[in-house]
């Protein structure tokens, strides 16, 4: 996986794409949960899974205030 630390994040081309996508229809405020590392065992999917659900609650948290 290529998380925003790693040597490879160059070739994470997903967010490039929805951000130039959504940024051609006019959207320009995005935010992006990156769920990592969950094809590398079901310890870390469950980690990952649990950490980028905690993220989203943030997030909704700080819009719904």
């Amino acid at each position: 996986f290529f998380s925003a630390s790693s040597p490879m994040a160059f070739m994470d081309h997903q967010e490039t794409f929805l951000s130039s996508f959504f940024g051609f229809i006019g959207v320009t405020d995005m935010t992006f949960v990156r769920a990592e590392g969950v094809n590398t065992g079901p310890e870390q999917r469950q980690r990952a899974l649990e950490s980028a659900l905690a993220e989203i609650a943030l997030l909704k948290a700080e819009v719904s205030a």
